[in-house]
């Protein structure tokens, strides 16, 4: 996945360069404190050959100025994203390690609003370690990657992945709480260089943690009513799938019938007059395959969606 993903970052510099468009970012002296090498010298000791000619020629002309930011340029999309990439590699050191040491400014702002933010974040989505660094590791990436391109870009990139993104209900309460946050921490002069991005940064963050929540702490929950005739441990395998999802609310009882999204039933009894008639009827078969499971899965992710939507 890296290798890939340098590989589409060079081949869109290489055009991008023929087209006479230099990277023009000014970095603050001390902003990222790795020792980034100078990678257009290092390109120009390699053969040229054919097309490729056009290329060392302009990067021959490029000051020592314009050859660092293309370096920096690099090594953010690397490093940074605006996709996160997860290395498996055992030598190297943690994020939270690097992040303290070559970003130190962005790696505490970030941890800041984590821990001003007026709610725990790791607490009210009862995140695993795991999910947690993932978490932060994606705020620090679009913070970086909103300061390199001066946009954020990692919300534009999440939306063409995923297109429910896009359709989420708001969360006025979240978002008032994002803003109050931010601006607070910009008051800090160390952070300075961030202010005219405020409101990149507000959406960032906003857009995250709505997902995050979705996902974690979903506020629009499918209502499941299970209708059996049976015992219940014959039916201890669906009622443990259902109990699994994050975004599914199961019940037995029938007052809870009216306002069902779906109701999985075991036998053929008419429930006419007592169900939601906008609910999803999904008969269930007590030796059920993993199609079956996947059928009723697939329903269930898509109410929730819809419920999520905010066409609904």
């Amino acid at each position: 996945m890296t290798r890939e993903l340098g590989a589409y970052s060079i081949v869109v510099t290489y055009f991008r360069l023929l087209q006479g468009h230099t990277v023009s970012t000014e970095l603050d002296g001390g902003f990222i404190r790795y020792p980034v090498p100078n990678m257009v010298s290092e390109y120009l000791k390699q053969p040229f050959e054919d097309q490729a000619l056009r290329i060392k020629s302009i990067l021959a002309q490029m000051t020592q100025e314009e050859a660092m930011a293309e370096s920096f340029n690099i090594y953010d999309i690397i490093n940074f994203g605006p996709i996160q990439i997860q290395d498996a590699n055992p030598y190297m050191e943690s994020y939270e390690t690097r992040y303290k040491r070559y970003i130190p400014v962005i790696y505490e702002f970030v941890e800041a609003f984590i821990d001003q933010i007026p709610f725990d974040i790791k607490k009210y989505l009862n995140l695993d370690d795991a999910n947690y660094q993932g978490f932060v590791q994606t705020m620090i990436s679009m913070t970086m990657t909103t300061y390199m391109f001066k946009q954020d870009v990692t919300s534009v990139l999440a939306a063409q992945m995923m297109e429910s993104v896009e359709y989420l209900k708001p969360n006025d309460v979240l978002k008032q709480n994002i803003d109050d946050t931010v601006d607070y921490l910009l008051i800090n002069p160390k952070v300075s260089f961030l202010v005219k991005l405020r409101e990149e940064l507000v959406s960032g963050y906003y857009n995250v943690l709505r997902q995050m929540i979705q996902r974690f702490a979903p506020l629009n929950k499918v209502k499941v009513v299970v209708v059996t005739e049976q015992s219940f441990l014959g039916y201890l395998d669906l009622m443990t799938a259902l109990n699994s999802v994050l975004y599914v609310d199961v019940s037995q009882s029938d007052a809870d019938l009216r306002d069902a999204d779906m109701v999985v039933t075991t036998s053929s009894i008419d429930l006419t007059g007592i169900v939601n008639p906008e609910a999803v009827m999904f008969k269930w078969h007590q030796n059920a395959d993993s199609d079956h499971f996947g059928r009723m899965l697939g329903l269930l992710r898509g109410l929730w969606i819809q419920k999520s939507s905010i066409d609904d």
